[in-house]
C-alpha cells in the first residue's frame, strides 16, 4: 500500500460518517419545518381525530352540529364533514381548525391588539 492509498483509507470512514450525519440532520430539520408550518396532512379517525380536534381548538370548543344562533335545525349543507375530510381523506391543521367554534368577540379584539 502506498502513502496515498493509506490516507484515502483513513478519510473514507470520516467522510462517510459526515455524509450520514448531514443526511440525518437534514431529515430532522425537514420534519421540524413541516410540523411548524402545519403542511403535513394526516388521516385521523376515531379517538385520534377527537384528540387532535381537542388540541387544535383548545378553550374554543368544537363539534357544533347546530348553528350558533341557538336554532335547533342543522345548518345547510356546507360541504364535507369532519370525518370525510380527515378520516376518509387526509387533512391539515388548517382544515381541523375550521371545525373549531369562533373566538369570542373580546378575544378577537385582544388578539388584534397583540399583533400591533
Amino acid at each position: 500500500m502506498t502513502g496515498g492509498d493509506h490516507a484515502t483509507c483513513k478519510t473514507r470512514p470520516v467522510l462517510l460518517f459526515a455524509l450520514v450525519l448531514l443526511s440525518v440532520l437534514s431529515a430532522a430539520d425537514t420534519q421540524v419545518t413541516l410540523r411548524k408550518s402545519h403542511i403535513r396532512m394526516q388521516k385521523l379517525c376515531s379517538r385520534s381525530l377527537s384528540d387532535a380536534l381537542y388540541l387544535v381548538c383548545k378553550e374554543r370548543g368544537y363539534n357544533e352540529p347546530f348553528s350558533y344562533s341557538g336554532e335547533d335545525e342543522p345548518r345547510g349543507d356546507s360541504g364535507p364533514g369532519l370525518v370525510e375530510e380527515c378520516c376518509y381523506h387526509s387533512c391539515s391543521y388548517e382544515q381541523l381548525e375550521r371545525y373549531c367554534k369562533p373566538l369570542p368577540e373580546e378575544k378577537r379584539v385582544d388578539s388584534r391588539h397583540d399583533v400591533m
